[in-house]
C-alpha cells in the first residue's frame, strides 16, 4: 500500500493578514510552534498542493491533442479575469512559504531547519517560475506581509529580477538539503535541480526566440546545461528499461516510487481516496474523448531511422500501414489496431475509431478495465523524470551552437532505452534539416544547427507527450500560431456510396485485410467488416459526395471551417492578463500585459 503525503495543515496557525497580533485561544501560535522536524514537516506539507495534478497531463493544453473542447488558450477565447480568485493571480500560497521561512530559524535542530528551508525555498522558486510564465514581470515578495504593509502596491518587478531570485533560491535549497535521497514523493535535493534545469531553459529559449532585451539568455542555456549534468551525474537516477514495452510499462505504475527514472511524482491511492480520471476519459464514448492529432503522429521516425515524412504520400496512408515500423514509442502512446493488448488481458483490444475525436486513441496512462468507471484511477503521474533532464540538456547545448557526442547521447539513451536501432547523428540532421519539422517551427534558429534542434524537439515532442510541456514548449519556442492549424486525425481514402463500393474499405491492423469501412448513403454490409457513417460517426474534413477522394477526420472544426476560427495573437498571448479588480486595489502600481483589452 502506498503512503502517500495527506496535504492539509494539521494545526491552526495564526497568519491571516488582518489578524497578526490576535492568538485565539483553540489555536497554536507561531511563537510555539516550528520548534521541530515534525512540526517543520507538519506546516510544509501544505506546498506540495501547489504541485500539478493528472488532469494537466492527459488533458494538456497542446497541438498534439484533440479534445471535445479545446482550452481557452488553444481557441483564442481566453478574457481578462475580474478578479483574483478567477485567476491564477494568487498569492496565498507565497504567504504562507514566506511565512515558513520567517519562522523556521525558532527550530534548534539545523540538520531539520536546513532541509526544511531548502523545501521552502524550492516551492518559493516553483510558485514565482510559474507565475513568470503566466505573467512575465510581477512583484517579487520575500516575506509574508501585513494588511497595511506597503509592499501590497509593490509595482512588478522585471521577469529577468525574478528569475534570478528563483535560481538563487534553488542554488540554495540544492546546498542546504541533505544528499540523501527519498521517495520520489518528496522534494530534496535532486528535484531542485530538476526544477533549476526546467527554469533556466524556459527562460533562456524564452529571451532568445522572443528577442527580450538585455537579457544574457546564453547564460541561462549555459546554467540549464551545467545543472542537468550535474543531476545525471549525481543523482542515482536511471531509466527505466524493464520489460518488452518500458515506455509505456511506465506510465501504468500504480507506484512510481519504484521507478528508479522519477525525480518527483503526484501519488495517488485509491485507499485513501486519492483517484483520477485518465482511464475513463481516454476510454468512453461519454467523457474526454482525446485524440492525438496528426502532426504528432507525423514526428515519429521509422524503426530505420528514416524520416516517415520523406515517403511520397505519406499523408494519405491507411492507419495500418501508417503505425507499422515506426518508432516503438509510438504503439506505446497510442492505439495501434491488431496491437495493443491492455493491462491485465492477454488478447487484442477491439478497437473501435469513435472513442478517440481523432482515431488516434490515447493509451499512456491507461491501466486495467476496473479502473474505467469515472475518476477511478490510481496510477502515479510523473512531475520530473530523468529523461526531460537529458532532453534539457541536449536542448541547451544545442541552442547555445554545440554539436557534439554529449548531445548525441543524450537523445540516443532515450531512443536505446525503446530498442530503437538508428541512433541520432548531428552531422547529418544539420546538413539535411527535415522540411517537415521546419514546417512546424518557422522561427528555429535558422543557423547552422537548425536541423540538430529540430531533432531535439521531434524528442522531446514524442519522449514527454500528454506530461505537462507542450503548451510551455510552444510559448518560449514562440511558436504560438501552432495552435491556429487544423487538428487533424487519421487519413480516409475514400468513403464507400453503396453496398458495390469497396473504395471506403481500410486495413487497419496492417495484416493485409480489411477490417473497418466508412460509408455514405447506403449502408452497406460485409461480415468481419466494422462500418462507421461519415460526418455522422465519424467528422470527416472534406465534404463527402461524389467528388470525395480523400481527407482526414476532423477534430474541432467544420469542412467549410477546418480550424474553427481559432486565432493565436503574437501581440498578446505569449502571456496571461492580469485581473482587472488587482489593477484597480493596487492603486496603478500594476499594469495590464500588452494586447490585453485592445480589440482586434
Amino acid at each position: 500500500m502506498k503512503r502517500l503525503f495527506i496535504y492539509i495543515l494539521p494545526l491552526m496557525l495564526c497568519v491571516a493578514c488582518n489578524e497578526l497580533e490576535k492568538y485565539p485561544q483553540d489555536a497554536v501560535s507561531a511563537k510555539y510552534y516550528f520548534q521541530n522536524e515534525e512540526q517543520l514537516q507538519q506546516y510544509t506539507n501544505q506546498f506540495y498542493t501547489i504541485m500539478p495534478g493528472a488532469s494537466s497531463c492527459y488533458q494538456e493544453t497542446s497541438d498534439f491533442l484533440a479534445l471535445t473542447a479545446l482550452a481557452d488558450e488553444a481557441t483564442g477565447n481566453r478574457t481578462i479575469p475580474a478578479n483574483a480568485s478567477s485567476s491564477s493571480w494568487t498569492w496565498g500560497t507565497l504567504r504562507h512559504i514566506n511565512y515558513f521561512l520567517e519562522h523556521v530559524n525558532q527550530c534548534t535542530d539545523k540538520a531539520a531547519r536546513d532541509k526544511y528551508t531548502g523545501l521552502a525555498l524550492f516551492f518559493r522558486a516553483y510558485f514565482y517560475f510559474d507565475k513568470v510564465r503566466r505573467f512575465g514581470d510581477v512583484p517579487w515578495l520575500d516575506k509574508p506581509l501585513g494588511s497595511s504593509d506597503s509592499a501590497l502596491y509593490k509595482p512588478r518587478d522585471n521577469r529577468d529580477t525574478v528569475i534570478q531570485y528563483v535560481i538563487k533560491d534553488l542554488d540554495s535549497a540544492i546546498a542546504l538539503m541533505p544528499a540523501e535521497k527519498p521517495t520520489a514523493y518528496q522534494v530534496n535535493r535532486y528535484t531542485a535541480m530538476a526544477l533549476k534545469s526546467r527554469v533556466c531553459l524556459f527562460e533562456g529559449t524564452f529571451c532568445k526566440y522572443h528577442n527580450v532585451k538585455g537579457v544574457d539568455w546564453r547564460d541561462y542555456l549555459q546554467q540549464a546545461a551545467a545543472i542537468s549534468q550535474r543531476l545525471i551525474d549525481e543523482g542515482g537516477y536511471s531509466l527505466y528499461d524493464a520489460g518488452t514495452q518500458p515506455y509505456l510499462d511506465m506510465f501504468r505504475m500504480n507506484d512510481l516510487r519504484a521507478c528508479p527514472e522519477m525525480i518527483m511524482a503526484r501519488g495517488y491511492d485509491g485507499s485513501m481516496g486519492l483517484k483520477h480520471n485518465a482511464s475513463s476519459y481516454t476510454t468512453s464514448l461519454s467523457t474526454g474523448r482525446p485524440g492525438f492529432t496528426k502532426r504528432l503522429v507525423n514526428q515519429y521516425l521509422c524503426t530505420d531511422g528514416s524520416r516517415y515524412t520523406d515517403r511520397e504520400g505519406y499523408d494519405t496512408i491507411a492507419m495500418g500501414e501508417e503505425m507499422t515500423g515506426r518508432d516503438p514509442r509510438m504503439e506505446q502512446t497510442m492505439f495501434r489496431p491488431g496491437h495493443y493488448i491492455r493491462l491485465g488481458k492477454t488478447e487484442q483490444e477491439f478497437y473501435n475509431p469513435t472513442i478517440s475525436i481523432t482515431g488516434y486513441q490515447l493509451i499512456k496512462y491507461v491501466t486495467e478495465e476496473i479502473h474505467d468507471n469515472y475518476n477511478n484511477s490510481e496510477n502515479d503521474m510523473p512531475i520530473f523524470r530523468l529523461a526531460e533532464i537529458y532532453l534539457n540538456y541536449a536542448e541547451a547545448k544545442a541552442e547555445l551552437g554545440e554539436s557534439g557526442k554529449d548531445i548525441e547521447n543524450a537523445i540516443n539513451v532515450l531512443r536505446n532505452r525503446v530498442g530503437m536501432p538508428v541512433l541520432l547523428d548531428a552531422a547529418a540532421a544539420n546538413a539535411n534539416p527535415c522540411p517537415y519539422m521546419e514546417s512546424l517551427y518557422p522561427n528555429v534558429d535558422q543557423g547552422g544547427n537548425k536541423g540538430l534542434i529540430l531533432e531535439i524537439r521531434r524528442e522531446r515532442a514524442i519522449e514527454l507527450v500528454l506530461e505537462g510541456h507542450r503548451y510551455w514548449d510552444l510559448i518560449r519556442w514562440k511558436e504560438g500560431k501552432a495552435f491556429e492549424n487544423p487538428y487533424y486525425g487519421f487519413s480516409v481514402p475514400a468513403v464507400t456510396k453503396n453496398e458495390d463500393d469497396e473504395s471506403g474499405y481500410m486495413d487497419m491492423d496492417g495484416d493485409g485485410e480489411n477490417d473497418m469501412c466508412i460509408w455514405i448513403n447506403d449502408y452497406p454490409f460485409d461480415f468481419g467488416i466494422t462500418f462507421y457513417e461519415a460526418n455522422v460517426d465519424l467528422q470527416l474534413n472534406k465534404v463527402v459526395d461524389n467528388k470525395f477522394k480523400s481527407g482526414f477526420i476532423l477534430a474541432d472544426g467544420t469542412p467549410d471551417n477546418i480550424t474553427a476560427g481559432r486565432k493565436w495573437r503574437e501581440d498578446r498571448d505569449y502571456l496571461y492578463p492580469l485581473p482587472t479588480q488587482e489593477i484597480v486595489l493596487s492603486k496603478g502600481a500594476l499594469t495590464q500585459n500588452p494586447g490585453w483589452g485592445v480589440k482586434q
